[in-house]
């Protein structure tokens, strides 16, 4: 898909001022070495910006993107409360667990299953303080966070253009999020891994 499906009118100089204008101007926004940096690299490089809904202008992708990136600044795990987990559980998962151990009472049953659904859900908050740590310990090496995934499959930038992709595991990468460093030069980092990768590194 070419860049002009992204963006109407496209013009890099004019994304950075009208951006510029528009997050000076609203309120939850600012206009910073973060926000610019990140956007300059996008307009660098076209492909990197992310697929966002309709836009029929240049100003109305802007808004968009600005209000993606900001949405993800200020949603940060630090600035939010989490929502009490509301899914609920397939009964066909208490047989289940009631069979594999039988003398197990209808509260330990339940008490397996919120476990389980806690541990799910701090491992997706992981991943998001993971981003929000790095994001306040790199920016100090000019190193900036795309917030909300305001670059396409890329977690970090530099104003060189340098791309940063980001895991909490070694074996978390989809094939979605390998796909993006085919041609392009983006280092990726695990904060974890895993023993047997560290095992076959070794041979």
């Amino acid at each position: 898909m070419s860049n002009n499906l992204k963006i109407p009118d496209f013009d890099a100089n004019l994304i950075m001022s009208e951006a510029e204008n528009i997050a000076k101007a609203r309120a939850g926004m600012f206009w910073n070495d973060s926000v610019k940096t990140v956007l300059s690299v996008c307009c660098n490089s076209p492909e990197l910006f992310p697929y966002l809904k309709v836009c029929n202008s240049r100003s109305d992708y802007i808004t968009k993107w600005l209000n993606k990136y900001f949405g993800g600044y200020n949603n940060r795990p630090s600035k939010r409360t989490s929502k009490k987990i509301g899914t609920v559980s397939d009964e066909i998962i208490d047989t289940i667990i009631s069979v594999r151990l039988p003398t197990l009472s209808t509260d330990g049953v339940n008490h397996i299953k919120s476990a389980h659904r806690l541990s799910m859900s701090a491992e997706n908050i992981l991943g998001l303080l993971l981003e929000e740590y790095l994001a306040e310990k790199l920016s100090f090496y000019g190193w900036y966070c795309a917030w909300d995934e305001t670059i396409n499959k890329v977690d970090f930038c530099t104003s060189k253009g340098e791309l940063l992709q980001v895991k909490n595991r070694s074996n978390s990468e989809n094939s979605s999020s390998s796909s993006v460093r085919k041609g392009t030069i983006i280092r990726k980092w695990h904060r974890v891994m895993l023993k047997m990768e560290l095992t076959l590194g070794k041979n």
